[in-house]
């Protein structure tokens, strides 16, 4: 791999399930890469750093729908950043926050209920205490 990446992640992504993908993050960007270390694709990710813990999960906001990636990481030991892409990998939100209990990044999807829409839960910390945070398209 030539990435100069120093934290990955491991994800089902762009849409199939059946392959895991290479998570890596650089200055600014975030790469996918398969496990034989070809690109699949680069992601537009401002401020994002090599260096720094990270998560990833996919989730589906609406029953039927593609598939979002949500990738929570570490920018600095005290703030942390949520990159939410669609399916075509369009960065479709982001947000920078203070971690101030310097946890190590959280995410997870939530299995649909009878709507069939799953809800992205992220875990933020907050001196002592930790919060989560939920996300949904509604």
């Amino acid at each position: 791999l030539d990435a100069p990446s120093t934290t990955f992640a491991l994800i089902d992504w762009p849409g199939q399930n059946d392959r895991s993908r290479l998570l890596l993050a650089e200055d600014n960007r975030i790469r996918i890469l398969d496990l034989d270390g070809r690109e699949i694709q680069r992601l537009e990710a401002p401020g994002c750093r090599s260096f720094g813990e990270m998560a990833a999960a996919t989730v589906r906001f609406r029953a039927g729908a593609p598939a979002y990636l949500a990738v929570r990481k570490n920018l600095h030991p005290d703030l942390v950043a949520l990159y939410v892409y669609d399916a075509d990998g369009k960065l479709v939100q982001q947000e920078v926050e203070a971690n101030l209990g310097g946890c190590t990044p959280a995410l997870a999807a939530v299995p649909a209920g009878t709507d069939g829409a799953e809800r992205l839960l992220v875990g933020a910390g907050d001196g002592f205490h930790a919060t989560l945070l939920e996300y949904s398209l509604d």
